[in-house]
C-alpha cells in the first residue's frame, strides 16, 4: 500500500517564506555526474539533463559540491508513479519533484530555499503555483512543504491486489484500475 500527499503552494507564499542563497543556481547538463554522486535519482537526472524544455533543476552547492537539489516540470501532464498521472494547469502550475539534501545538511532549510529560488524565477515567467508530493510517511518532506506554505490538496492511497489497483482520494470510494492504466488527477 502506498499513501501520497499532494501539495500546492502559491509562488508568492514560497518567496515570502524563504531566503535567497547565493549558493543556489539552475543546474546544467554538466552537473549530471555530480547529481548522481550526491544521491539524486539517476533516471530523473537523465531526463532533467536531456534538454527537455519542460524540465529544469535547481541545485545548492557548498565548496563546489552539490548538497541539495530539486527537479521542476512545466508541462501539461506528468506521471510520477506508474499508477498516477498529474495534470497541472499549463502555464500556471510548476511541478516540483525529487528534492533531496545530503544527510549532513538536512534540517537547515536548504530544500525550502531551493524551492524559493525556483519560485522567484517561475513567477517572473507567469507561473502562480507549485505542485508537489510526498510519501505520507516522510515527515521531513512534509515539514519542508509546510515551511514553504504548501497545503495538502489530496491524500491518495493506492492498494494493488494482483492486476487490480484501487486508489482512494481521501475518504472517497476507491477508483478501480485493471492492469497498468493509471489514476489521473487534475490539480
Amino acid at each position: 500500500m502506498a499513501r501520497v500527499i499532494l501539495f500546492a503552494a502559491d509562488l508568492s507564499d514560497i518567496i515570502a517564506r524563504t531566503a535567497p542563497r547565493p549558493e543556489i543556481r539552475w543546474g546544467e547538463p554538466a552537473d549530471h555526474g555530480a547529481l548522481i554522486a550526491a544521491g539524486a535519482n539517476a533516471e530523473w537526472v537523465d531526463w532533467m539533463t536531456s534538454g527537455d524544455p519542460r524540465a529544469r533543476f535547481a541545485i545548492a552547492e557548498e565548496d563546489g559540491r552539490i548538497i541539495g537539489q530539486n527537479f521542476y516540470f512545466t508541462g501539461d501532464s506528468i506521471r510520477p508513479y506508474r499508477w498516477l498521472v498529474l495534470k497541472p494547469k499549463k502555464g500556471l502550475d510548476v511541478v516540483a519533484m525529487g528534492g533531496f539534501v545530503i544527510p549532513e545538511r538536512r534540517g537547515q532549510s536548504i530544500l525550502p530555499d531551493i524551492k524559493g529560488f525556483a519560485a522567484r524565477d517561475f513567477m517572473q515567467h507567469g507561473y502562480c503555483r507549485m505542485i508537489s508530493w510526498a510519501d505520507a510517511k516522510n515527515e521531513a518532506s512534509i515539514k519542508s512543504h509546510a515551511r514553504v506554505g504548501a497545503i495538502p490538496l489530496a491524500t491518495l492511497t493506492r492498494l494493488r491486489i494482483g492486476k487490480l489497483v484501487l486508489v482512494w482520494n481521501g475518504g472517497s470510494l476507491p477508483q478501480f484500475r485493471w492492469g497498468s492504466r493509471p489514476f489521473v488527477i487534475t490539480v
